[in-house]
């Protein structure tokens, strides 16, 4: 899923016209998937994905790895039941 910028309409002089929405990320994607293996067995996995991501209105996070960054990350998860 694609999110979309602020209004590029800058009629007010706002820093933040023409900029990406803060803490949403331009990128997210989930897939899940589950397989019934047996009436016992159960099995089932899941990733996702979340792009980079602004932390102030003017988008001028430079460093987005360090403290108050928002860097892109993956989550993996799976279970097993029986």
């Amino acid at each position: 899923m694609r999110t979309t910028i602020i209004s590029r309409d800058n009629r007010h002089g706002l820093a933040c016209a023409g900029g990406w929405q803060n803490r949403v990320p331009q990128w997210r994607a989930r897939l899940v998937g589950n397989c019934r293996a047996s009436e016992a067995w159960s099995f089932a996995a899941s990733g996702r994905y979340s792009g980079p991501q602004r932390n102030g209105y003017p988008n001028a996070d430079i460093r987005p790895n360090t403290c108050l960054g928002c860097a892109p990350f993956r989550v993996l998860d799976a279970r097993a039941t029986g």
